[in-house]
Order: structure tokens, then sequence, then C-alpha cells
């Protein structure tokens, strides 16, 4: 992501919003140094004496000051990604036991006096399990995992009709916009596409009542991009096969929405799971932007769950360890809630690989890859004879 469009603010800056919000001035604040893709962060300290106007049960840090989290907004996906968030907390927070922070105050346009998209957030007590997974032992690790299968199967438990995100309309949670991390997002579509294309122009919207009208949705906005982006010019003899696709799914053949819709984080690695570092008790789950609901097998589609935040062979032989121990828990059965058949496994591939194509074809990247991700959609696309 551009760090580039990320604000970074003054302290009188961050003072002037507070009390355009009729919060109490902060103590002090400072800038995390953390790399964050989306964000600008800041903490702020507040006397203990300010908590009736902040929340009174906020927890305090060792010398009795109140410390909350200030998220500041860089504009690759105005409005939805905020929106979607909030939701997302909100249902999370009202519908299940797992630990998510307060939210003291949001804005998801940019008038303000910061003029940008914020949300300020309760601090959660903790560190990330990424900073002590090393030094945890077996028994820290199995009961990590025994607390996520208790989350993981509520967010399973609830019964959805929609395949897209959450937002908020007259301050109540509804269905909203389908929010991924592969949308093309302001700077690259400045970037790769000019003046003439939008976030809204690439992307898909949503929400959708089923699996066929988000997989209908996704190919009618990849053929767009096929249309219109020069370099993606040698995949648009594709083009037909694709519309005949859509022809097809548009008859609703029997098995595609065939189908659990269930609520998922879908990039629950181990930076953004907090927990007290001396019982490995979770205090809090990060970082709702791109949640959503989605078919059941998808709820985990970056492959990020248990990742400890190492790229080594031995931090993969790792998160499979505990893959496996996960899937022995009694209520982590969502991979198993409802597989793939075979023709949603071949749309899948064909979703999957044509996104590829058309993420990394405008940048240049990735063009050894490239043939394989093609051979696999026209290998899928004959499962439906088009």
């Amino acid at each position: 992501m551009s760090q580039n469009l990320l604000p970074v603010l003054s302290e009188p800056a961050i003072q002037q919003l507070l009390a355009s919000l009729d919060l109490p001035v902060a103590l002090s604040v400072r800038k995390l140094d953390a790399t964050a893709d989306y964000h600008s962060i800041y903490i702020l300290h507040f006397a203990s004496k300010d908590a009736p106007t902040l929340a009174s049960n906020f927890s305090r840090d060792p010398v009795g000051l109140i410390d909350l989290i200030l998220r500041i907004s860089g504009n690759q996906l105005p409005r939805i990604k905020t929106l979607n968030e909030v939701a997302c907390m909100r249902w999370v927070r009202s519908a299940t036991t797992i630990p998510v922070p307060a939210l003291v105050r949001f804005d998801a346009s940019t008038d303000n006096p910061i003029n940008h998209e914020f949300m300020l957030l309760e601090r959660v007590p903790g560190i990330s399990v990424d900073q002590i997974y090393d030094q945890l032992d077996n028994r820290a690790k199995h009961y990590l995992i025994s607390q996520l299968s208790r989350y993981l199967g509520q967010l399973q438990a609830h019964t959805w009709d929609h395949v897209g995100g959450l937002s908020i309309v007259d301050d109540k949670v509804v269905p909203g916009p389908v929010l991924d991390e592969t949308f093309w997002q302001t700077s690259d579509i400045e970037k790769y596409w000019g003046a003439s294309e939008t976030v809204e122009s690439l992307n898909i919207a949503g929400p959708y009542k089923s699996y066929t009208d988000y997989a209908i949705a996704c190919l009618e906005k990849y053929s767009y991009n096929v249309e219109k982006h020069s370099l993606l010019a040698p995949y648009r003899d594709l083009l037909p096969r694709l519309n005949a696709l859509i022809d097809r799914l548009q008859d609703n053949p029997a098995g595609i929405d065939d189908i659990k819709y269930i609520f998922a984080h879908k990039d629950l690695h181990f930076a953004n799971i907090m927990c007290d570092p001396a019982t490995a008790t979770i205090t809090g789950i990060l970082d709702w932007e791109f949640s959503g609901v989605v078919p059941a097998p998808l709820w985990n589609p970056s492959k990020a769950f248990l990742w400890n935040g190492k790229s080594t062979a031995e931090a993969k032989r790792e998160k499979d360890r505990m893959i496996e121990i996960f899937n022995e828990q009694p209520l982590a059965d969502i991979d198993g809630a409802v597989d793939f058949n075979a023709a949603q496994m071949a749309l899948d591939k064909i979703l999957n690989y044509m996104r590829a194509l058309v993420m990394f074809c405008p940048r240049g990247q990735r063009e050894g890859e490239r043939a394989g991700w093609r051979a696999t959609v026209e290998v899928s696309l004959k499962y439906f004879d088009v």
C-alpha cells in the first residue's frame, strides 16, 4: 500500500479534533512508529478523572491514565472501509463474546477538523501474540487455539443471507458492500489507470444475496478491467467465454448456492490478536476493516490464520502444526461446515485466477505465473461447457 497516503498530524490538530467531539484534552499524544498500511496511529493519554466523559469501564495503564487509540485513515478506499470496520466491530461486540476494542468516536467522512476519516478506540491491554510467540510453551499455544476455536465457533453459529460486508445506516448495522484488500485503491488507480477510473468503476460493490450474484459481479468487473486496460489485452479472447459463464450462472445452475454464509475476520494472523503474556488469555482481536460475510469455505482467504508473522519455512511448519491442533477442536469445523462442491470449486478457481491476472498484469508483476493462471481459468471454464 502507498505509505504516502497516510496522514501525519500535529498534536494541536489532534487536540482540536478532540475539542470538536466534546472530549477532554489529552495529557499527551504519541505517534506509534509501527507500520500500518491504512492508518497512522496515535496513543492519547487522558487523566483518570476524565473516565466518565470517555467510558467508565476503559482499562487504565499502570499509573492510572486512560489510553485511547486514534487511527487516522488514508484515502485508499474512501468511506466504505471505515463504515465496514465500525459496523463489523459493533456486530461482533453485540453478538459474541469476542474481545473487540470499544469505539469512542468515528467519522467516515473528511468533514472534520483533521480532514481525514478516523476511529477513536479503546486501547486493548496486552501484547500482540506475534511478538511473544517464540516464548510461548505448547500449553500456552494450545490455550490460544482453544480460545480462538470458541470465538470462531460463535461466528460460525450465526446465520446470514448475503455476501458482503456490513455498514452503518441511521446508526444501525446493516448489510454492506464487499470489501477486500485486493481491490483497486485510489493511489493504484491513479498510477495504473489514470483519471478516467474510480474505486467504484473497477471494483465490485454489493451486498449480494447469493454466491451466484457475487460471482457474476466479480466476472463482470474482471471483464471490464480486461476490456479497459492495455496490458490486459492478451486476455480479451477470454471475454466471450466469461460472458457465456455469466449467462450460465444467471440460469441458477444447481449446487452453486448450496452453501453456508458465515461472518469472517479474514486476516486472523497473530499480529492481530492481543493477549496477556503471563496467561496467554486473548485480550482483544484487532483490525476488522476487511471483515465480512463470506461463503464458509472462504473464511480464511489469505491463509493467514495462526501465522506468527515470520516468512520462513520453520514458521510455515509451525503454522501447519497449529492448524492441525485447531482442526481437532470441537468448535473449529469451519472448513467442514460447507465444503465447496465441484461446481463451486471450478467457479472459485475462475474468480481467483482472473482476479490475479487483473491485479498483477497492469502492475507488470508476476509475469512468469500468468500462463499458469490463464490455463487454470480455461480448464475451469470447460467444467461449465463454455
